[in-house]
């Protein structure tokens, strides 16, 4: 794949007359008009999804990307990065958390290794690695382009897959020493916050280990957002849109000389702001007055590559391919959600097949669903990884589908149907 082909993805709306359908099924239903809350709308978006009033969510899939990180070399997990590996392998044969969690649930694994640092991928696991782990972004660029595209491409495959064996539901999950913090880099650098407000602890850090993790996003932010080629990125709105400065940059290509231009031209804003930045940190009233500059597509793709993992690239494949092939996609916690939010910049419109979860521990999971207009319906201060959250969705939407699809109706009873006011 290249950066072309995956810019000329695009996505068609969900089926809004389903939708209404839908919704008009459950005020049928003999309960109090939207008396499951949030329950009844996520079945509409999947009806809608699915382009049918009554959906078919038995076959659901598990995706789990697992990769090691670069950054890992400063000190910014308690453990030691053959972790991955060592859950991995407890994943492929189904004795890791989220394994144990559906021993008797009905949901099928699949569990990708596309970069563990290790030779030889762990059985049970799907071997579509491309690397062994990342570059530290401490010292340059993640990966290369072709590896970010690569990880991309395996994840929309994946989905096709299972968009051919007749999954009617994807779970998402992830597994890779070190993705809290290049999950939070990207979040930084796409919504121009400050580390020090929205790092957290991960698997669990101590003070000085949590101190390591904000210095190492402030030094990837420095090197890689920060520079006066990427200042608009830093600083931009929260908009995407088409190429920055369209009238400077019209081959779809990165212009740096564009980029070198316009920063110019700007330096009453975004070289004044620059020059307050020195330690890669952004301080509240800077948040509170962002410019209005939008980040292309492109840029996004970059942050990505630059700060990202080889788990979250094919985690954001998943949720592009769940939009491609109409299935809908549900984000776990932060690894997951960071993902789903870079899958909607790039590719506008995958939110609309997207089911949020949970709200988990991590501080940035917050403004992750708000950016994307979604409300996780579980709030339970979880942090585990793995999909396990998304896992626990699952058996939920069962139970409201047993409703959904077999209830009775105001036309079965004498119970006087309600109205709906508002």
């Amino acid at each position: 794949m290249t950066t072309k082909e995956l810019l000329s993805i695009k996505i068609n709306e969900p089926d809004n007359e389903v939708f209404n359908l839908s919704r008009s099924r459950w005020d049928s239903l003999a309960k109090p008009i939207d008396g499951l809350g949030k329950f009844e709308e996520i079945i509409s978006s999947i009806a809608a999804i699915q382009g049918k009033v009554c959906p078919d969510i038995t076959r659901k899939a598990m995706i789990i990307m697992c990769a090691d990180n670069g950054v890992y070399e400063e000190g910014v997990s308690q453990t030691s990065q053959s972790v991955t590996r060592d859950v991995a392998e407890l994943m492929g044969d189904g004795k890791s958390s989220v394994g144990i969690m559906a021993k008797d649930y009905s949901v099928d694994f699949f569990v990708y290794d596309v970069g563990i640092n290790c030779e030889v991928t762990p059985e049970g696991v799907i071997d579509a690695k491309i690397r062994k782990g990342t570059v530290n972004f401490c010292k340059g660029p993640a990966m290369e382009l072709s590896e970010c595209l690569a990880a991309i491409q395996i994840g929309i495959d994946a989905v096709k897959k299972c968009s051919d064996e007749g999954y009617g539901l994807i779970a998402t999950g992830e597994m890779g020493i070190g993705n809290t913090t290049t999950s939070t880099a990207i979040l930084c650098a796409l919504l121009g916050l400050d580390p020090a407000d929205y790092v957290g602890r991960g698997a669990g850090l101590s003070d000085d280990g949590l101190k390591c993790k904000i210095r190492a996003i402030e030094e990837g932010l420095r090197k890689h957002v920060n520079s006066a080629e990427n200042a608009p990125c830093a600083f931009g709105g929260t908009d995407i849109a088409e190429p920055l400065y369209p009238e400077e940059n019209t081959s779809g290509n990165s212009d740096k000389s564009g980029l070198e231009k316009v920063i110019k031209k700007e330096s009453i804003g975004s070289i004044e702001k620059l020059s307050t930045i020195t330690n890669a940190t952004i301080s509240k009233e800077q948040l509170s007055t962002k410019t209005n500059t939008t980040i292309s597509r492109e840029q996004v793709l970059e942050i990505l590559k630059d700060l990202g993992g080889l788990d979250i690239a094919g985690l954001v494949g998943i949720f592009i391919g769940g939009a491609m092939y109409r299935i809908p996609v549900v984000i776990d916690g932060l690894i997951s959600a960071t993902a789903a939010l870079l899958a909607d910049r790039i590719i506008p419109g995958c939110r609309r097949y997207m089911i949020p979860s949970h709200m988990g521990r991590e501080k940035a999971m917050e403004i992750i669903m708000k950016e994307l207009d979604l409300e996780p319906v579980i709030c339970a201060d979880l942090a585990l990884g793995e999909g396990t959250g998304a896992l626990l969705l699952l058996p939920m939407l069962d139970m409201v589908m047993s409703l959904y699809l077999a209830g009775t109706t105001f036309g079965d009873t004498e119970i006087e149907k309600y109205e709906r006011f508002c």
